[in-house]
């Protein structure tokens, strides 16, 4: 029997004119900066237009810290942490 793919469509609206989810976005970041550093996020670069790396490293820059290597897992981290329950 053949397996057939479900059609799916990924959105990737950088500059929020598509989805706007609110303050959802800072809190992801908040608690990646937090796992990573084991502080508190203070400053959150500039997200318009910009990918999720430039934003995450821009931040760390932001805040003093220049290891970014663990920060991209930790926003993902982050980001499942605020997916609703299933």
């Amino acid at each position: 029997m053949p397996v057939t793919a479900t059609p799916a469509l990924l959105l990737w609206d950088i500059d929020r004119t598509l989805v706007n989810i609110g303050p959802v976005s800072r809190e992801i970041y908040a608690v990646a900066f937090q796992i990573v550093t084991g502080k508190p996020l203070g400053e959150l670069a500039d997200m318009t237009g910009r990918t999720e790396r430039a934003i995450l490293l821009d931040t760390l820059r932001l805040n003093g810290i220049s290891d970014d290597e663990p920060m991209f897992n930790a926003y993902l981290r982050g980001a499942e942490r605020r997916r609703p329950p299933a």
